[in-house]
């Protein structure tokens, strides 16, 4: 899993690495709690209510639903947004290549493995994510840094890659899946 959510990140990281880079996103995660109620609300209310039939693929519905969930919360994005989309689709690529039984990335041109497109989906995605960081600050509840300063004044690039990359890992296709498992 390295290639696709390189390091430092909470998922690979264990023992004392881990607690050095979990006190600061316990704090930021902690901060979050408060604000999403209202918004998950909404989210969960619109997407029920925009079901039309009575006959529902509950793991779909759900699924759509984890979709709206995570990036509504972490991104700010809505299903309506063209990035939504884009975001989506790239998030499939690279969970095929994370789950991919060929585990070499070969790229001969006109054909490219399933590793290898899910690389390229990561790092379009990590820029993107970055971009949307620096763009709108506050779409990203991790925005607000232990010193009081917001994303976007005086954020060095390694703060928003940093960010991007939590963020990467709490918008994959894995999260989404796992909600809507759980769910």
């Amino acid at each position: 899993m390295a290639p696709f959510f390189p390091s430092p990140n909470l998922l690979l990281s264990d023992g004392g690495a881990l607690s050095l880079l979990r006190r600061p996103w316990d704090a930021r995660l902690a901060s979050i709690q408060p604000r999403i109620g209202i918004m998950v609300r909404t989210i969960v209310e619109d997407h029920f209510d925009s079901l039309s039939s009575s006959h529902v693929n509950l793991y779909e519905t759900l699924k759509k639903l984890s979709w709206h969930l995570l990036l509504g919360l972490f991104l700010n994005l809505h299903p309506k947004d063209e990035q939504f989309g884009v975001i989506e689709s790239l998030e499939e690529h690279l969970l095929r290549g994370q789950v991919s039984l060929f585990s070499l990335s070969v790229d001969v041109g006109w054909r490219q493995s399933p590793r290898k497109k899910g690389i390229k989906a990561k790092e379009e995605l990590q820029r993107i994510i970055a971009q949307r960081i620096v763009d709108m600050p506050t779409a990203c509840p991790f925005h607000e840094r232990k010193s009081g300063v917001r994303m976007g004044q005086s954020s060095s690039s390694q703060d928003v890659s940093d960010l991007a990359n939590h963020v990467l890992l709490f918008t994959s296709s894995l999260s989404v899946e796992t909600l809507a498992s759980l769910l």
